[in-house]
Order: structure tokens, then C-alpha cells, then sequence
């Protein structure tokens, strides 16, 4: 009966042990190292994906700013534009904490989706992009080719060149 007991009481102390010895999911979590980067949500500044006039100038502000754990300085800015499965890619390299960037583009001439990825990278080569896509459409401005007649529609004086039938 003794070494039942004993026997139990082993048993018993080797499966707590084991128990007690599984190791624990940790609580520590991860943080995030890369830089940010947003459009601003300013009054004239595409912020979003959109349907906008072909051939028209847009703008868009970047804000991006170092990470505030690692403290990398930003060091590239790159944009690209896709077209009708044809990718245009320009960068430019700098060395600064934070960037407010105010960016004047034209759309294409033909109509379609225009997908712009701005992309931010840091020293350590942490990186964040963005995106928006603008949906190039004809309006009844674009649609009229150019000749000698100028017209005003209604009193709200908008004004466009008309061909002679």
C-alpha cells in the first residue's frame, strides 16, 4: 500500500510538472515598424477612388511621416501609375522625418481606370503604400471637338467649343 502511495504521489508530482511546464502563448505583441502614409481630406485634393474628367488635372496631398518606434527617416517616395495593363513608375529619394506633398497630375486622354499607388519607404526599408483609382470619363465638354463656335449654356455662363454642323 505504501508504494501505491508513492507510486501515485510520483505520478501525480511528473504531471504537474509537465503541466506546469507547457510554455505560454506570449503576451508581448508586435510593433509595427513601418513609416505612414495618408492622402489628406482636403477641399479640391482627390482622397479616394473617383470618376473624373479624361485629359483634366487633379491633385492629391501625401502626409507621411517616420515611424514614431523606429524613427527611421524616410528616404523614398514612389509613385506609380497603371493604365490599360501598362505600369509608369517614377520615384525621387530624400532624407527627412515628414513629408506634406502636394502632387498636380493630368489624367490620360482615353477613358478607363488609372489605379496611383504612392508608396513610402525608410531607412530600415519599412514601407507603406496607399492607393486610389480614378475613372477617367468623356464628359459632354471632352466629347465636343474643337471649332470656332462658342456657346453658353443657360445663365450659369459655362462655356465650350462647339463644331459647325
Amino acid at each position: 500500500m505504501r508504494q501505491t502511495g508513492f507510486f501515485l504521489a510520483v505520478l501525480l508530482l511528473a504531471g504537474m510538472t509537465i503541466i506546469t511546464s507547457c510554455s505560454k502563448k506570449s503576451t508581448e505583441t508586435t510593433v509595427d515598424q513601418t513609416p505612414t502614409i495618408s492622402f489628406a481630406t482636403v477641399n479640391g485634393f482627390l482622397s479616394h477612388d473617383v470618376n473624373y474628367p479624361v485629359d483634366s488635372l487633379f491633385k492629391v496631398r501625401i502626409i507621411a511621416a517616420s515611424n514614431t518606434s523606429s524613427k527611421a527617416p524616410l528616404t523614398k517616395l514612389t509613385i506609380t501609375t497603371t493604365f490599360s495593363s501598362h505600369t509608369y513608375t517614377q520615384d525621387t529619394t530624400f532624407s527627412t522625418s515628414a513629408l506634406n506633398l502636394d502632387i498636380t497630375a493630368k489624367t490620360f486622354t482615353t477613358p478607363g481606370a488609372e489605379k496611383w499607388a504612392f508608396k513610402v519607404t525608410d531607412q530600415k526599408g519599412q514601407s507603406k503604400e496607399i492607393s486610389l483609382t480614378i475613372t477617367g470619363i468623356v464628359t459632354m465638354l471632352h466629347a465636343v471637338k474643337s471649332d470656332p463656335i462658342v456657346k453658353t449654356v443657360d445663365s450659369q455662363y459655362i462655356s465650350f467649343t462647339g463644331k459647325k454642323d
